[in-house]
């Protein structure tokens, strides 16, 4: 080779975000022995790169449990989730570029506490190590109230109707309930 033959070489490298995880309860109160629902999110922020092999542990803390662990289901692509009474763990699952799959599970305690849940980090092979993620439950003996709205859309004008269900969780009734909105 002469001075002459040298061609300079290009080379790209693209590094690719983690993929992060969110969890939520709904609804956050509940009372004993009764149920909610736990959803875990895994998105890909990367917009032209799949993820591949994300994983991720959850383990409870002592009290919270699954429901039914054969009712623990998934929209995640490939992998493999396994189940116990109070643990989820998906393993080696595909997350599509710019998308995101959700694991979803009925939870349930039979003592009055309130349960903060964290995640293990969500973790792939092209894309690292992500976040935890953490919500809160909380089962009771106390009242427990939620609100819904008759119509999801209400045009400018309309009317619908707002109510309110008030729940008596304990084994003694409720005299000089009052709460605000």
């Amino acid at each position: 080779l002469s001075t002459g033959d040298y061609v300079p070489a290009v080379a790209t490298t693209v590094v690719l975000s983690a993929p992060v995880i969110a969890k939520s309860f709904t609804p956050t109160a509940r009372a004993v022995n009764g149920s909610s629902q736990m959803v875990i999110t895994l998105t890909n922020n990367n917009a032209a790169h799949a993820l591949n092999s994300v994983s991720f542990t959850d383990t409870y803390p002592a009290g919270l449990i699954n429901i039914n662990p054969a009712g623990v289901v998934t929209t995640c692509a490939a992998g493999t989730l396994t189940v116990s009474g109070n643990s989820i763990v998906l393993t080696g699952a595909s997350l599509p570029a710019g998308s995101s799959c959700t694991v979803t599970a009925d939870t349930t305690s039979a003592s009055p506490a309130t349960y903060t849940n964290t995640t293990g980090t969500v973790t792939s092979s092209n894309g690292g190590t992500g976040n935890s993620a953490a919500a809160s439950v909380t089962f009771t003996t106390l009242p427990t109230i939620s609100k819904s709205f008759a119509a999801a859309t209400i045009p400018v004008g309309g009317v619908t109707t707002l109510s309110f269900v008030i729940t008596n969780n304990g084994s003694v009734g409720i005299t000089s309930l009052a709460f605000t909105d």
